[in-house]
C-alpha cells in the first residue's frame, strides 16, 4: 500500500465532509488501483453510524459528532484552525479541564479489554474516623450522629440530623474520595451540588457554621446555593502546592468547574454567576463564559472557553485534541482506571483528535486508537494496559 499515513489522512477526510475536489478524486484513484487501499476506506466507513449525516447537521449547534464507535469526530467549522496533518481520524476536540480534582482506582477484569470502571470504590472518612464504602452501601447510612442517603451515585442528608454546633461544625471535616474512573454526586447542608470527576477529593463538613468552606483536589462541577450573608469559599490545592499559593474561590450563588489535577496549573471555569479567585493577596474576577488559569510560574491568567466541551465529563465524554499518546496514557489512568505503559517509545508521538467516551467499553476507545494510530495494545494480567 502506498503512503498510509497520508491515505489515512484522505479517508479521514472523505468520511468527515472535508476533503477538497482535487484529494477526493486522487483517493478514488488510489482505491481503483489498489484494493488495499480501498479495503481500508470500508473497514474505516463500516465503523462510522448510520446517522452520520444526521450527526453533521447539527453543526449550527456549533458543534457536532459523526460516530465512530467511541471515537467522535469534532468539525472544526468554528474557532479551531484546519488542521494541516490528520494523523487521527478527527477534525478537532478540546481536552478542557474545569477546575477539578483526580482520582485514581483500578479496573475491572484483567486482559479483557472491557473493564468495568473503578475497583475500591468511593470512599467517605468522616470527622470521627469511621469510613463508609459508597459503593457498597446504599440507602440510608447513619455515621457520626448522621443519617445518610446514598442513592443513585449521589449522597445527600438532612442538615437538621446533625447535632453539633458552633466550634464543632467549623472542624469537623469529612473527607469523600473518588477513585479513577467513577464520579459522584454530593448535596451539602445549604442545599449547593457538587459533581466530583476520577481522582478527586472533597473534604467538607456535614453543616456549616459561620463560614460555607470546602476543599477540593481534583476536577468537580459545582453548583452553589445562594445566601448572599454567608459567601461559599472553595480551597484548592495542587498535589505539591504550597500553603502560601493556595488558590481560593468566593462566591454567592453560582455554576463553576473547577480543575486542581496539576499542581503547577489550577483552573477555574466560570459558566453562570461571578466567582473572585484569590492567590496570595491577589484577587481576579471571572464573568460567565470566562477561564481563570493559575501558575506557580506565570501567575494568573484568563480566557474564554467553550462550556460544552469543558463539562463534557459530567457526562462521561472526554476530548483529545491533537493529543500524543503519551498524553493519552497519562490521562487514562486517571478516566478510565487502569494503569498505561508504552513498550514502544518511539510510538509515543503519534497524535490522536476524538473522545473517550467512558460509559462504553474501554476496548471499543483503544481499538479506534490502533486503527487510526496504526499502533497496537495488549493486557497483562494485572490488568495494565501495554500500547506498542
Amino acid at each position: 500500500m502506498q503512503n498510509d499515513q497520508y491515505i489515512h489522512e484522505l479517508i479521514t477526510r472523505k468520511l468527515t465532509g472535508h476533503i477538497e475536489p482535487e484529494e477526493e478524486q486522487e483517493l478514488e484513484q488510489m482505491m481503483r488501483e489498489d484494493e488495499g487501499v480501498r479495503a481500508l476506506y470500508e473497514e474505516l466507513r463500516s465503523r462510522y453510524s448510520d446517522d452520520i449525516d444526521d450527526n453533521f447537521n447539527r453543526l449550527e449547534k456549533e458543534v457536532a459528532w459523526a460516530d465512530l464507535s467511541e471515537l467522535k469526530v469534532i468539525s472544526q467549522k468554528r474557532r479551531f484552525k484546519r488542521v494541516a496533518r490528520w494523523s487521527s481520524i478527527a477534525a478537532a476536540a478540546v481536552v478542557v479541564m474545569m477546575v477539578g480534582i483526580f482520582v485514581y482506582n483500578n479496573s475491572g477484569k484483567p486482559g479483557t479489554g472491557t473493564e468495568s470502571f473503578g475497583g475500591k470504590g468511593i470512599s467517605l472518612t468522616t470527622a470521627s474516623g469511621a469510613t463508609v464504602n459508597l459503593s457498597t452501601q446504599g440507602g440510608d447510612i447513619k455515621t457520626d450522629e448522621v443519617l445518610l442517603q446514598n442513592n443513585n451515585n449521589r449522597l445527600s442528608y438532612t442538615p437538621g440530623s446533625v447535632t453539633s454546633t458552633g466550634e464543632e461544625r467549623q472542624f469537623s471535616v469529612n473527607t469523600l474520595h473518588v477513585p479513577k474512573g467513577m464520579t459522584y454526586q454530593v448535596r451539602l447542608a445549604d442545599g449547593s451540588e457538587i459533581q466530583l470527576n476520577s481522582a478527586t477529593t472533597l473534604q467538607f463538613p456535614f453543616a456549616f457554621g459561620e463560614n460555607r468552606e470546602v476543599t477540593i483536589k481534583g476536577e468537580a462541577y459545582l453548583k452553589i446555593a445562594q445566601n448572599a450573608e454567608r459567601p461559599f469559599i472553595v480551597h484548592l490545592r495542587g498535589e505539591s502546592q504550597d500553603q502560601a499559593d493556595e488558590v481560593t474561590i468566593q462566591v454567592l450563588g453560582t455554576e463553576f468547574n473547577i480543575n486542581s489535577y496539576d499542581a503547577e496549573r489550577l483552573q477555574v471555569a466560570l459558566v453562570n454567576g461571578a466567582v473572585q479567585l484569590k492567590v496570595a493577596e491577589k484577587l481576579v474576577a471571572l464573568k460567565p463564559g470566562m477561564r481563570a488559569v493559575y501558575s506557580t510560574h506565570e501567575g494568573i491568567s484568563t480566557h474564554k472557553f467553550d462550556v460544552e466541551e469543558v463539562t463534557g465529563w459530567i457526562k462521561g465524554k472526554y476530548y483529545f485534541q491533537d493529543a500524543t499518546l503519551e498524553q493519552i496514557a497519562k490521562v487514562l489512568p486517571i478516566r478510565a482506571g487502569v494503569e498505561t505503559i508504552i513498550d514502544n517509545k518511539t510510538i509515543g508521538t503519534k497524535r490522536f483528535t476524538g473522545v473517550f467516551n467512558r460509559n462504553k467499553p474501554l476496548n471499543s476507545f483503544l481499538e479506534n486508537l490502533k486503527l487510526t494510530m496504526q499502533i497496537d495494545y495488549y493486557f497483562t494480567a494485572d490488568s495494565t494496559l501495554h500500547f506498542k
